[in-house]
């Protein structure tokens, strides 16, 4: 059997669209702030430094992406989450799950807004392979921040963007 494959578009590419999501609260228990409310805005990467960038999931909030073409697994990392964070600030945390069909979620581990790159203050980028998956269409990201280490204003991890980092390919 010869397979061919046909690269459709080049990694990185990012989420098409935003399933569903629960917008989480402030430590306070007031609402995240409007700027950082739009779901859409946890699609696609941004290297700006203003807050209408970035999806806040707000504390234990979540949301489900989709990519108009599937993630394959290939050699190495297959997703990328990157976060916001603006200079030195406490543990923001989230658990990263993939899917086929949007209904059963494999875990792939817990993306944190430590992981910087060089010379980027502002963003966090974490890796994740898809594991048992030989692709996956849907990606959901969890927030786990613990409320404890920040103050009172703060809103938990704040998505940036979800990328694949391979090619999408037809075969």
């Amino acid at each position: 059997v010869v397979k061919k494959t046909t690269v459709i578009t080049e990694a990185p590419y990012y989420a098409s669209g935003v399933v569903d999501c629960s917008q989480g609260f402030r430590k306070d228990g007031g609402p995240v702030r409007g700027g950082r409310s739009t779901p859409e805005q946890g699609l696609v990467y941004e290297a700006n430094n203003i807050e209408t960038d970035f999806f806040s999931l707000g504390f234990g909030g979540w949301i489900i992406v989709e990519f108009d073409c599937p993630i394959p697994n290939g050699e190495g990392d297959d997703l990328r989450i990157i976060e916001d964070t603006w200079g030195k600030y406490p543990l923001e945390t989230a658990e990263v799950f993939a899917s086929q069909d949007g209904i059963i979620w494999v875990p792939l581990g817990e993306a944190n807004n430590t992981l910087r790159e060089t010379g980027d203050n502002h963003h966090s980028f974490s890796a994740f392979d898809l594991d048992t998956l030989d692709w996956a269409k849907y990606i959901k990201v969890v927030d786990t921040t613990d409320p404890a280490v920040h103050n009172n204003d703060a809103d938990g991890y704040d998505l940036n963007a979800v990328e694949s980092l391979q090619d999408c390919v037809e075969i």
